[in-house]
């Protein structure tokens, strides 16, 4: 007989009018036989609970910026989500597959049940919000709780209006989760019938041989709710349109020098770091001489003509940064399989011994590590039939971060 693990938590959140130290929100924990707090009506002007106008510049939960699939630069990213490492491709969020989506939508479905039972009208599936709970379960594989890896609050990542978050884990079935474990939960069913709320998202990832399976994840919103967060479908979705030539920081254009091959010192409107690259490739990392802390950026002239069958090896280049320490002097190997869909790298240092291993899943132009994986990784492939490939990394156990890119031998 099989045996299922379960654990529930849940989270609800109201945006405030007063200014506060972390963006004006206020967040409140509810156990699963506590019933959670009913926000106050948000028509009520003078109600202290009452949201902000998220379009008045003055709200301190107005970002701003707005990601529209586009990097929002060092100062921004470092100040509103220090889960982030990649300048260029941080919201990037890999798809759920069909089965997940499949599963993702039953969710979204028994939850509007419940809501009908109690004559609340259905809530949106939202795409954002989806992206953002689908990274979330990314992150509760390795620790289960309403806060981010690094311990920062969840709501870095979905801003503006009410807001609120259930996580569930062991269960592989939408019915089962939803109507079963989050339902006969007092917080978590509260979260789901709260009629402040108007959008959902909802989060799917399962890891072969984790603690629980399978991780889940509903992120819930009212009209003014967003998120930065989105689905990565093509690494053509940049908002630069000169990727070569520059990389785009906090709305200003950092230029790029053509490396061809070697390492490059950048230092411009505050800025300085290292940049790589080849014929349709930037890879490197840059630094905000305020903030100080390094991130990681790859981009460059995307694919269009995926090769579908075949093997390739590709040779090139990467920096690791540990910490303040900024490491330049490492070779790049990987091997693909296009027609397997996979990617298999190393990153060495002088001495040829592996720093880093890196292992990808390939959708579309796009590359990304398995959930769960100890070294997270996405990049993408560059020029006419994958000639050039880039990416970057994480490594949880080491925490160092870094970029790469490499070309076809």
């Amino acid at each position: 007989m099989k045996l299922t693990q379960t654990l529930l938590c849940s989270l609800v959140t109201m945006s405030l009018m007063a200014c506060s130290s972390d963006g004006g929100s206020t967040h409140v924990d509810i156990g699963g036989n506590n019933p959670a707090p009913t926000p106050n009506t948000p028509n009520n002007p003078n109600n202290p609970n009452t949201p902000n106008n998220p379009n008045n510049p003055n709200n301190p939960n107005n970002p701003s910026y707005q990601a529209n699939g586009s990097n929002n630069g060092i100062t921004s990213a470092v100040a509103q989500d220090k889960t982030l490492y990649s300048l260029t491709h941080s919201w990037k969020v890999q798809p759920p597959t069909s089965a997940q989506m499949a599963s993702i939508q039953a969710a979204v479905a028994n939850t509007n049940k419940l809501r009908a039972e109690v004559g609340l009208p259905a809530l949106k599936y939202d795409e954002r919000l989806s992206a953002y709970a689908q990274r979330r379960a990314e992150e509760i594989v390795r620790s289960f709780a309403h806060q981010r890896l690094n311990g920062q609050d969840i709501w870095k990542g979905v801003q503006n209006g009410y807001r609120g978050e259930n996580l569930a884990a062991g269960n592989a079935s939408a019915d089962d989760t939803v109507l079963t474990q989050w339902r006969q939960s007092a917080g978590h069913y509260a979260n789901m019938v709260n009629k402040n709320y108007t959008k959902i998202g909802v989060g799917l990832v399962y890891v072969p041989n984790s603690k629980y399976g399978y991780y889940w994840v509903q992120i819930f919103g009212s009209d003014a709710t967003t998120s930065r967060y989105y689905f990565d479908t093509s690494i053509a979705e940049t908002s630069n349109q000169q990727p070569l030539q520059s990389v785009l920081v906090d709305g200003v254009h950092i230029p790029l020098s053509a490396p061809q091959g070697n390492w490059t010192d950048i230092s411009a409107n505050g800025y300085s770091g290292k940049v790589n690259g080849y014929s349709y490739t930037r890879f490197g990392v840059l630094q905000n001489n305020k903030v100080g802390v390094y991130q990681t950026f790859y981009q460059g002239t995307p694919t269009a003509d995926m090769p579908q069958t075949g093997r390739a090896e590709y040779t090139g280049q990467a920096v690791v940064v540990d910490g303040n320490k900024v490491n330049t002097q490492l070779a790049a190997h990987f091997d693909v399989d296009f027609g397997r869909k996979t990617l298999a790298g190393a990153l060495t240092d002088s001495s040829g011994q592996a720093a880093v291993n890196l292992n990808a899943n390939i959708t579309g132009n796009t590359f990304h590590s398995t959930v769960g994986a100890d070294v997270e990784t996405h990049g993408g492939f560059f020029g006419s039939d994958a000639s050039e490939l880039a990416g970057d990394f994480r490594d949880y156990n080491s925490n160092k971060t870094g970029a790469y890119g490499a070309r076809k031998r």
